[in-house]
């Protein structure tokens, strides 16, 4: 996942969400693969009722099968989505690409942020992750499940304190005149 890069822009972070998101996932996978373990042992019994034991092979197929979708959408989907979403910070701009089959990108100008701030729920304080909210003219913007986002804020502030202060919101020097629509400056 290479990003292109402004002339004179630089990568600061790159980072996904924090891996405790996979905790769900994993603990997902354990209880399916118990239950349909156990279900499995189950079906080899034989005391279990006539009507079960006629349909035990085509229970033994079922099953399996019905994990593996379970597994599928419920584990292995999400551990593609965590590694293949990426936060970037660079020195102009934050950008979110994300994409298993396809992928999806959305940037914001780090000009455009006017607060910013931490959201961490009880959990996320004792391994250091958290959201990172960035207030913007179109409302807040939220980053959430980042890692050391309290650092990741201070890298934001310090790269937001080191933009050009020239540039205006469409890349055009303020200083400079230009000539619009044959008014020029006199």
């Amino acid at each position: 996942m290479r990003l292109r890069l402004a002339e004179d822009e630089w990568v600061i972070v790159k980072t996904r969400a924090h891996r405790r998101v996979l905790n769900r996932p994993a603990v997902v996978f354990i209880v399916i693969a118990a239950l349909t373990a156990f279900a499995l042992g189950t079906l080899t019994r034989q005391d279990l009722p006539q009507a079960v034991l006629d349909t035990v092979p085509l229970l033994q197929v079922v099953v399996p099968i019905v994990a593996a979708v379970l597994v599928l959408a419920w584990c292995v989907i999400p551990l593609l989505r965590w590694r293949r979403t990426v936060v970037f910070l660079t020195s102009q701009r934050i950008v979110v690409r994300r994409g298993v089959t396809a992928k999806n990108q959305w940037e914001l100008p780090l000009a455009f942020v006017r607060t910013l701030r931490i959201s961490q729920k009880l959990l996320e304080r004792g391994s250091g992750s958290g959201a990172l909210v960035l207030e913007t003219a179109n409302g807040p913007v939220r980053l959430p499940h980042l890692p050391r986002v309290d650092r990741v804020r201070a890298l934001v502030v310090t790269a937001i304190e080191h933009l050009p202060r020239s540039m205006g919101f469409d890349g055009v020097d303020i200083g400079t005149e230009e000539h619009v629509d044959g008014i020029g400056h006199g």
